[in-house]
């Protein structure tokens, strides 16, 4: 399953759940068989989330100082900058 959701910018929370099925009988094609085993073949009874992917920020307008980046980036280069494998004539 892919969702896409726009989000503000900053610190943001993320969580997953399952929406619990109708148990009325819906007269339709048969559901594919859901096997009571994770993929490593424990037993399981309730439904699994393997992996959560998040990807972005799509149309970014610029870097910005935000608390994560001053985690990150804890130094600066001071004076000016040597490219050291640059070979001189």
């Amino acid at each position: 399953m892919q969702t896409a959701t726009m989000v503000t910018p900053g610190a943001q929370d993320v969580s997953v759940t399952f929406i619990r099925k109708n148990s009325a009988l819906i007269e339709s094609t048969r559901q594919p068989y859901e096997a009571h085993f994770n993929r490593d073949r424990h037993p399981r009874q309730q439904p699994g989330v393997l992996s959560v992917s998040i990807a972005g920020p799509y149309e970014s307008t610029g870097i910005s100082d935000t608390a994560s980046r001053q985690k990150i980036f804890v130094c600066q280069p001071e004076g000016q900058l040597v490219n050291w494998n640059v070979q001189t004539p």
